[in-house]
């Protein structure tokens, strides 16, 4: 029977949404102007799909789609994103082809994307050149037949794209722009607008965290300067706030295989994806079993994507109260894992544990300081021969999204490994230092403290589809 409501199609296809989706009232809130449809990649999941079918009336699984051919589509956007690099120069994709990117493309390929990026580039011809990849190649290239059969019984008034620079979005959005179909574009993560590739299509509105996001889009992508740009802050922070997740000390150490009466001192890892955060977690191990920091509980989560099965073995030679955290589901990979409710429970109630929180540069550091836990950061390469000291230096100190926090002063950036054991007992001796700094790190980057992102997530979703209606009034 239908509603009569404006229909809404959400995409979803990584954990880091699917926690938005779930968790928070941003979905309770548009259900009450919207029919809600979701497309999620792990539907197909057995036990996310019974909580997906329990909070939604109409969740379907991601559709089908074929990668990108790589001639002429992938080589004619790698040229393009060269051609934007060297034009525009930002700092942390600069920094990341010179340290990483040009020793992992074979020699050829980057002669091809330095030349030709570096004439579109000199000519100033990265706008035309990337408007006519948009309009002439991608929109017409059908990578999704599933998705235009779904169309033809389905028609959404309003599409949510809550990973528009991922592959899986971008296959799917082409049909609805091509249908004239508005779609609204999300940014998932405080680094996304330089890490990931550039965006595809121009969109009928953008949704960032905060202002220093808007920024960043108004100046690295113009198109956006066509539309409006939101920043009601970031929902998944919201989940930090939900009383009705919170477990008692007792219970979370029970859960956990940790002394409640003891402090907790967590490592929590990035991906490993970027450097090998392994003999740093095992110094903190050490520290710990020779009670250095007195007697204290060591508890490692690794990143909720990936695993820390190379670090079981190692642990068994520190005994004590030395725990690695279960964060998600082993089964899948990447971002096709999923954090059902006891894993998105198990992470809120962490933070909200935990005294001291020990990174490498991560969004933990910000979920930390939502909830005034002291952050230690780590700004040196511990592995053998340092051969990543250039790249963690200049994440900390000259990409866009870290900087600020890296050099804010709301965290402890430490040098050396006496410099992290230091920081981590004086941090357990007296956890409000730094806390007015800590405070305005977080604020900046979250854009709040209330737990209300994601009512004012809706909110812009329902003004932007508003805007959209009175516009194909006139």
């Amino acid at each position: 029977m239908m509603s009569g409501k404006p229909k809404l199609l959400i995409l979803s296809a990584s954990l880091l949404i699917e926690r938005i989706l779930l968790f928070t009232n941003f979905t309770d809130e548009l259900e009450k102007d919207f029919e809600i449809t979701i497309w999620a990649t792990s539907y197909k999941d057995e036990g996310l799909k019974e909580l997906w079918d329990r909070k939604f009336k109409n969740v379907q699984q991601f559709p089908e789609f074929k990668p990108l051919k790589y001639f002429p589509h992938s080589l004619l956007r790698r040229i393009n994103e060269r051609a934007w690099d060297l034009r525009y120069k930002p700092a942390c994709r600069i920094s990341f082809y010179e340290i990483r990117r040009k020793y992992q493309i074979p020699a050829h390929l980057k002669l091809l994307y330095n030349f030709f990026g570096g004439m579109i580039s000199g000519l100033h011809m990265e706008k035309k050149f990337e408007n006519w990849l948009n309009n002439k190649l991608f929109l017409t290239y059908k990578r999704s037949p599933e998705t235009e059969e779904r169309l033809k019984t389905y028609s959404p008034d309003l599409v949510l794209s809550m990973g528009y620079y991922w592959t899986e979005d971008q296959a799917l959005n082409s049909y609805f722009i091509n249908k004239k179909i508005p779609v609204i574009a999300y940014t998932t993560s405080w680094d996304n607008v330089f890490t990931n590739s550039r965006f595809l299509f121009n969109y009928d509105a953008y949704i960032v965290w905060n202002d220093q996001m808007k920024k960043h889009v108004d100046w690295f992508f113009p198109q956006t300067r066509n539309v409006k740009v939101y920043a009601p802050g970031a929902p998944q922070f919201d989940i930090l706030y939900r009383e009705d997740f919170r477990t008692t000390r007792e219970q979370f150490c029970e859960e956990n295989g940790l002394d409640p009466k003891l402090p907790i001192v967590m490592y929590a890892t990035g991906s490993p994806n970027m450097w090998d955060e392994s003999e740093t977690i095992m110094y903190l191990a050490k520290k710990v079993s020779e009670g250095y920091f007195g007697e204290v509980n060591y508890l490692v989560r690794p990143h909720p994507m990936f695993d820390a099965k190379n670090l079981l073995k190692r642990f068994e030679k520190y005994p004590g109260r030395l725990v690695i955290q279960k964060t998600s589901d082993p089964s899948g990979f990447g971002k096709n894992r999923n954090l059902n409710e006891e894993a998105t429970r198990n992470w809120a109630n962490t933070f909200y544990q935990v005294d001291v929180v020990v990174n490498m540069s991560s969004t933990s550091a910000i979920d930390a300081a939502l909830l005034d836990k002291p952050v230690v950061n780590i700004d040196f390469d511990s592995s053998e021969g340092g051969l990543d000291t250039r790249y963690i230096k200049e994440l900390n100190h000259v990409w866009e999204h870290f900087k600020p926090v890296a050099e804010g002063g709301g965290l402890w950036l430490v040098k050396d490994f006496d410099e992290l054991a230091l920081a981590v007992k004086s941090y357990l001796k007296d956890p409000s230092l730094h806390r007015e700094k800590r405070r305005e790190m977080a604020e900046f980057i979250a854009n709040n403290m209330d737990g209300k992102s994601g009512e004012r997530l809706a909110a812009v979703v329902k003004e932007i589809h508003g805007n959209i209606k009175k516009e194909n009034q006139k």
